[in-house]
């Protein structure tokens, strides 16, 4: 696939606002410089057949055409919307509207006030994603310093900013392929580290990739996970979450939570090495109904980790069945301490009035 076709993406933008339109539409074509955007200022023009790779919708234009009269429009529209992954922005915005739109089936939702180049494209990203049905993957979003020497027309259009994550990157359970030396992620070949040899991709969120690989130093199978370098991660503190991931479990000795091995940077990217659970995670087994003796054996595994880590007066702030990983003793072990907080500790990496977690599991 040539660059022009990876980066030629289709984003309907909707917003009342000409000039938020017009700075999104910024945003997004200097990420993507093929981008292909429909900025509309009402639900009137948009087409009913429309089928782009994202919406992104303001929620008081949303909500005054909802209080139209024109319940046929509205109508056609909202199957449109349905068609296709949906980030919602909103000012003002609460936790609570961002619970309803997330459990609507929104793919994001980002407060206006916040919005920042990073987390814009981030969220883009995370829609382009493949499906976990295995939809055909975009590409990444062109770098910054590529985008800027492009020649490609900056369409206008709207948009806004999110809860950033390290990665919400799943460890899968498919066996390992000996034979594959390389794996690619999104489409791209995967990362080169020195003392990896990378087996195959595994998982991707946001901003972040999780890749099989061997180590040689311990000749056993290890999950990096990998964040790309970039000006813009750095701003937005996300390397300070990477960091602190590594650090905070680093220092916990325990079964429970998922074993650190190694850490380093090259000029390329940042990356963890962490156990490998071939058994997969507790979102994969839910898949299939589980025993009532069944459910109530991981309950109290999960709370036992639980109570250990407050023990050493840690929270995990992101606990899901994605985030509970299987080993093959049928033990658990806790991952992804991105959003994870030491009570004792004076850091403090979320940003007054975000929303951090994952909608669907966050307490009410």
């Amino acid at each position: 696939m040539s660059a022009d076709s990876q980066n030629a993406i289709r984003v309907v933008l909707l917003d009342s606002d000409e000039q938020f339109r017009t700075l999104i539409a910024h945003h997004i074509t200097t990420a993507w410089p093929g981008a292909e955007i429909a900025s509309l200022a009402c639900l009137d023009e948009m087409d009913e057949a429309s089928h782009p790779d994202c919406f992104v919708l303001d929620h008081m234009t949303l909500q005054k055409a909802a209080n139209s009269t024109d319940a046929n429009l509205w109508f056609r529209v909202a199957a449109a919307i349905a068609s296709s992954p949906c980030i919602v922005i909103a000012e003002p915005s609460d936790e609570l509207l961002a619970v309803r739109y997330m459990k609507g089936g929104a793919k994001d939702f980002l407060p206006k006030r916040l919005i920042k180049h990073e987390l814009i494209v981030s969220s883009i990203s995370e829609c382009l994603q493949a499906d976990d049905d295995g939809d055909a993957p975009h590409a990444d979003p062109e770098p910054a310093s590529q985008a800027a020497s492009s020649s490609a027309p900056r369409p206008a259009a709207a948009r806004a900013a999110a809860p950033d994550a390290a990665a919400d990157a799943t460890v899968a359970s498919k066996p390992a392929d000996a034979g594959a030396e390389t794996a690619t992620v999104k489409g791209h070949v995967a990362p080169s580290i020195d003392g990896y040899r990378i087996i195959r991709a595994i998982a991707q969120g946001g901003v972040a990739s999780v890749c099989l690989a061997h180590s040689e130093e311990r000749d056993h199978e290890v999950a990096l996970k990998v964040l790309r370098i970039s000006k813009s991660n750095a701003a937005n503190k996300l390397y300070e979450r990477f960091e602190q991931e590594y650090r905070l479990i680093s220092t916990i000795d325990s079964p429970s939570v998922v074993k650190t091995y190694d850490s380093g940077r090259t000029r390329s990217e940042v990356y963890i090495a962490f156990e490998y659970f071939p058994a997969g995670d507790l979102r994969t087994r839910m898949r299939e109904p589980l025993g009532v003796d069944t459910a109530f054996t991981y309950l109290t595994k999960i709370a036992n980790a639980l109570q250990e880590l407050h023990g050493l007066e840690i929270l995990h702030r992101d606990l899901k069945p994605a985030n509970v990983m299987l080993r093959e003793d049928d033990s658990i072990a806790l991952i992804d301490f991105g959003m994870a907080k030491q009570l004792q500790s004076t850091e403090n990496l979320t940003l007054p009035g975000t929303i951090q977690g994952t909608p669907h599991y966050l307490s009410p």
